[in-house]
């Protein structure tokens, strides 16, 4: 049985990892205890609500990679993300929606560098950018796209096992219990 949670930080992405690995045990056969499932299901959901998550995920991401890119891409990558940080942090209404994560502008800025970038170089950044390319197109279509793809996922895994399942009879599952 997996026990609570052991204290992981605050930051919102590593807060849904932990809550998305949870639930991903449970999947697995794993059994969790007295209500971590309600638990991690409810943390995902609200991590996903962050409008910061993305920012946290594009520093892991840049904390790997950033030595390896050019300093003007990693500072034009970094200056976006500010600015959007900075859009947070500015006095909203309630009923006034966040921006969105700039996605596609960071995609465009990162594809015009590749496209000045000598021959040479270029195999070599597009690898080294892969993460953060893969990362950028989740959140392409907004940061709802990203929640969409979590949830799916877990939907997915969901059928993935009990889809072994369907149309077993009682009798038969009370057999591979005592067989296993």
């Amino acid at each position: 049985e997996v026990g609570a949670p052991q204290p992981i930080g605050k930051k919102p992405h590593l807060i849904l990892e932990d809550a998305l690995t949870r639930l991903k045990m449970k999947l697995a056969g794993y059994k969790l205890g007295r209500g971590l499932r309600s638990e991690s299901v409810r943390t995902i959901m609200t991590t996903l609500r962050d409008p910061l998550l993305p920012c946290h995920q594009f520093d892991t991401i840049m904390s790997t990679i950033a030595a390896k890119l050019p300093a003007k891409l990693v500072s034009s990558l970094q200056s976006i993300t500010h600015r959007y940080e900075k859009s947070l942090s500015s006095h909203r209404f309630h009923w006034e929606k966040h921006e969105q994560y700039p996605a596609p502008e960071m995609l465009e800025v990162i594809q015009t560098h590749v496209a000045v970038a000598k021959p040479a170089e270029s195999a070599s950044l597009v690898a080294t950018l892969q993460p953060l390319v893969d990362f950028l197109h989740l959140y392409v279509e907004g940061n709802h796209s990203y929640a969409v793809h979590i949830i799916s996922d877990l939907l997915q895994r969901y059928y993935d096992v009990e889809s072994h399942f369907k149309g077993i009879g009682e009798l038969v599952i009370k057999e591979l219990r005592r067989s296993g």
